[in-house]
């Protein structure tokens, strides 16, 4: 959110006449609004949704919150045109951990909503 509050402090720096170059506000305003619009849909609060349904996934199978010691793990890693999201679940704390979903896409929407659909796919079968 940083980035967002740096490029609305240069906005009326960016729309002047600088070395002969003028650059529309109405340009500026919508590059603003894609740039709140992406950090939106990439910001924790996907995978607060993730986690919240991966949770559920567990529980609407059998598992019961705090007992058995049963845990997941998200592990996020990006890197140039890459993106990818590994799950690991482990049943008890003397299990090792089992990959149950992973896969790598080109955009981080991309990867958390093909991580969505697998579990709400489960979702819907563990039912």
């Amino acid at each position: 959110m940083k980035a967002l509050e740096i490029l609305k402090e240069q906005y009326n720096m960016l729309s002047k006449d600088t070395d002969g170059v003028w650059i529309d506000p109405e340009k500026i305003d919508e590059a603003i609004k894609e740039l709140e619009k992406l950090v939106k849909e990439n910001s924790e609060d996907r995978l607060a949704e993730l986690e919240k349904v991966i949770l559920d996934y567990y529980l609407a199978i059998g598992y019961q919150f705090g007992v058995g010691g049963w845990q997941f793990i998200i592990n996020i890693s990006t890197s140039y045109k890459r993106k990818e999201i590994q799950i690991m679940f482990r049943q008890d704390i003397c299990s090792n951990w089992e990959t149950v979903f992973r896969i790598d896409k080109q955009s981080t929407k991309e990867m958390f909503d093909a991580a969505f659909e697998y579990f709400s796919i489960k979702d819907s079968n563990a039912k």
